[in-house]
């Protein structure tokens, strides 16, 4: 009952930890200092034994096993460890992973959307995200859940056909999968040699939707570079933004009466997100409402292929913005002072922090029970 206690806390400080996109360890990770050294609390412990030395104060069960662990030479597991923290997050990441896919089977009816990045250890990172319809009673939810980063090298097809082999992996049929949505990249959605083109050999019904904020941003870059009076106009509002920006004074004198101005950037145009918002909601609202429609007054049984088209209309994306947000996630977790972070490890924190719901509605006591079988079995 006394290291339950103490296991509980452990994980609750892996997912506070983990749900903050915060480092756990530090410069040095001793639960006391060696003889002849610096008091071990004068030193950065790390964010997990830090939070650990703070619960102390305020809870018997750790500064119980703390100061046991510290004092006593008999004691060869303190569950503080790195490994342990390790071992911890691989099972929480497991746990809601294994929750995203049974959801996704449920739904029966799935669309992959993926995209890719370099991280700040050089290595090129492919988000994996999965877009599926939930019906719960009167409900009808759609929701994108992220999966993993998978790591890749060469931007060929034969490369990225990994993405097969990580559905297969996950216990995904591919025969139910209605969608594809990449980036505008020929190696992901061109007419012959690509991914796109070879998962529709597995799977004709899988169908690809090229991503709309990526044909927009296009749309929107060349046509405001066609003509000498665009360019002249963009290239002034830069200025303006520089003039102001440049000095505090200017800047509070310009809020003061107009109110803070946009800075132009090449991929953040706010006539293209107001017009995939506009695409977005003349996309799905009528499909949806039609299926809560029938939802809620309990018509599926009247009118089943009508369940099914909205369901399959509903699941195919027209943006991968899901994997773009993935993106910021992975530079608040693998930050230039943890570039040597593991894949798994990687995979595991990222779906804390993106899942969040998931990661709250896991039985404590499952993952410990789960843990303590695992640590038994060695």
């Amino acid at each position: 009952m006394k290291w339950q206690q103490l296991l509980r806390r452990v994980l609750s400080m892996v997912k506070f930890l983990a749900r903050q996109n915060l480092a756990f360890r530090g410069h040095r990770e001793e639960l006391s200092a060696p003889q002849g050294e610096p008091d071990a609390s004068r030193t950065n412990r790390g964010n997990f034994l830090e939070l650990a030395y703070f619960l102390a104060e305020y809870d018997s069960v750790m500064l119980n096993h703390l100061q046991m662990v510290s004092t006593s030479k008999k004691i060869s597991v303190s569950y503080l460890s790195k490994r342990i923290q390790n071992e911890f997050i691989n099972s929480l990441g497991d746990c809601v992973r294994r929750k995203i896919i049974d959801q996704v089977k449920k739904s029966e009816y799935y669309a992959i959307m993926f995209d890719s990045t370099p991280d700040s250890s050089h290595q090129e990172k492919t988000s994996q995200v999965l877009r599926y319809v939930v019906l719960e009673g009167e409900k009808v939810t759609i929701e994108e859940s992220f999966i993993c980063f998978l790591p890749t090298k060469g931007k060929t097809a034969d490369a990225m056909s990994k993405i097969l082999d990580k559905l297969r992996k996950d216990g995904l049929d591919i025969g139910d999968c209605r969608g594809q949505a990449y980036d505008n990249a020929n190696v992901m959605a061109g007419k012959n040699k690509s991914v796109q083109r070879k998962i529709k050999e597995v799977n004709q019904r899988a169908r690809f939707v090229a991503c709309s904020n990526h044909s927009l941003y296009l749309a929107g870059k060349h046509a405001a570079a066609s003509t000498t009076s665009s360019i002249t106009f963009f290239g002034t509002m830069e200025k303006l933004f520089a003039f102001f920006a440049n000095s505090t004074h200017r800047w509070d004198v310009l809020t003061s009466r107009t109110g803070a101005i946009k800075r132009i950037s090449d991929t953040r145009w706010s006539a293209r997100a107001d017009a995939v918002r506009a695409v977005r909601t003349q996309g799905d609202d009528d499909p949806l409402e039609l299926l809560q429609f029938i939802q809620k007054y309990n018509l599926g049984i009247s009118v089943p292929n009508i369940v099914i088209a909205s369901r399959v209309f509903l699941t195919n994306s027209v943006s991968i913005a899901s994997c773009e947000r993935s993106f910021s996630k992975l530079a608040l977790i693998k930050k230039y002072l943890r570039s040597t972070m593991g894949a798994d490890r990687l995979d595991d924190l990222a779906i804390f922090s993106i899942e969040r719901k998931f990661l709250e509605n896991n039985s404590t006591d499952q993952i410990i029970t789960d843990f303590a079988h695992a640590k038994a079995r060695r």
